[in-house]
């Protein structure tokens, strides 16, 4: 999936998924505003029907809708105005991305920048979005014969000021390797013990260290740590059928002035 940060016209996302923010109270976010008054107050309508409270992770798709021209409209709670947390917008763009995930969706356009969450920059937002839409998407089915596609293939996220361009697309660079590292993280968690084994987890940190020049990668074996005295570690590795291994990875691409992490043995 491609994600990518630009500011958007939602008129020229009609063919996209658009993701827009709605309220408890009935407040919309300025996207979903504007697109409200296309449709002649197709959302508001929603609201005074009761198929839609706006609650914080609730989420209505609309396809099709009359008199705007979006193929596909993803409405989002976002609880009340002003109140939001950190921790509910995570989860607000969590359900959203899980959301996504159940249709055939390839691309979609996410405004949800346009949320108000007290106390947080802009920059803020499109990390969490980034880090959010992963993590909802995530499905591990290495071992399954039948795996669930992946449809969506694009993923925009709109910039609500031009003025924080750079400071965003610093966000997004770590939100994608917050995100990357999550994946990782998970997938190695999910493996089978006797798969995931002490050798297989040392060539997985020696491939990073071989992706990452920033990385420095040491294995220690068995002979190495008992030279070492370490007696506590060597003693839970004697029940097992593979040797223990004590695996450090060195970050060293910080600023030249601060001294890198190193191990103590």
């Amino acid at each position: 999936m491609n994600l990518s940060l630009k500011a958007t016209s939602p008129q020229k996302q009609q063919k996209t998924c658009i993701m827009l923010g709605v309220y408890e109270d009935g407040l919309l976010t300025p996207t979903a505003k504007e697109i409200d008054k296309q449709g002649h107050g197709f959302i508001r309508k929603l609201f005074h029907q009761g198929i839609i409270q706006g609650t914080t992770g609730e989420t209505l798709p609309l396809f099709h809708v009359a008199n705007t021209g979006f193929e596909h409209i993803l409405l989002i709670g976002c609880g009340k105005h002003s109140s939001l947390s950190p921790t509910g917008f995570r989860k607000i763009m969590v359900g959203a991305a899980k959301a996504l995930s159940t249709t055939k969706t390839q691309a979609a356009t996410c405004y949800l920048t346009e949320v108000d969450v007290p106390n947080q920059p802009l920059s803020w937002k499109v990390r969490q979005i980034v880090e959010a839409c992963v993590d909802g998407l995530y499905c591990f089915d290495l071992f399954k014969t039948e795996k669930k596609p992946v449809h969506l293939k694009d993923f925009i996220i709109h910039l609500a000021d031009n003025k924080q361009q750079k400071a965003c697309d610093e966000a997004l660079a770590q939100g994608l390797a917050i995100a990357s590292g999550s994946s990782l993280t998970k997938n190695l968690a999910n493996l089978p013990s006797n798969i995931c084994t002490p050798t297989f987890m040392a060539e997985q940190a020696k491939d990073l260290g071989k992706t990452y020049s920033s990385l420095k990668v040491t294995v220690l074996e068995e002979k190495e740590m008992q030279k070492l005295g370490m007696g506590a570690l060597l003693a839970v590795s004697q029940g097992s059928a593979e040797d223990a291994k004590l695996i450090c990875l060195e970050y060293n691409g910080g600023p030249k002035k601060r001294s890198a992490c190193r191990p103590r043995w």
